[in-house]
């Protein structure tokens, strides 16, 4: 089991137009969620900014979360002779999920060193997380706006 303490900050990559309802509405369980991830259908976090940033395949925004308590976790790791495009694969996350807050991919490393790991954060659990910050790329670089900025520049009209 793996511990991510309250206070922890974890980023998630996302289009532009995902972003007003993610702040508005919080971090929804829809029948579209990612279902082709390493660790199966979730809300996929990393730990550093540049890590989720790594996952936009167009322009977009990164939202930085922070946790507001503790989460408990399992690193994956699965025999060597485990199926994960099998039919087990489902039924397996789908264990782990009701069991722990996170799931991450198999590493022998602390949490805090997933950098570009993903991080799964199970449906059940993502009222941990709390929207701080929204990040956007200008002129080369990201800029942080903490959430109200970011409402009162360009959500609110």
């Amino acid at each position: 089991m793996r511990i991510i303490d309250a206070g922890m900050h974890l980023y998630h990559a996302t289009q532009f137009e995902h972003v007003s309802s993610i702040a508005d509405d919080g971090i929804q369980d829809v029948l579209s969620g990612w279902d082709e991830g390493e660790l199966g259908r979730g809300f996929y976090t990393a730990t550093t900014l540049a890590g989720s940033a790594a996952y936009l395949s167009e322009s977009g925004a990164v939202l930085e979360f922070l946790t507001n308590r503790k989460m408990t976790g399992f690193a994956v790791r699965p025999a060597a002779s485990f199926d994960w495009d099998g039919a087990g694969r489902g039924e397996e996350i789908k264990k782990l999920s009701n069991e722990y807050d996170y799931l991450v991919s198999s590493s022998d490393g602390s949490i805090v060193d997933y950098s570009v790991s993903q991080v799964k954060i199970n449906f059940k659990s993502t009222q941990i997380l709390e929207l701080v910050a929204v990040h956007l790329m200008e002129d080369g670089d990201w800029k942080r706006y903490l959430i109200q900025e970011y409402r009162n520049l360009f959500l609110d009209s």
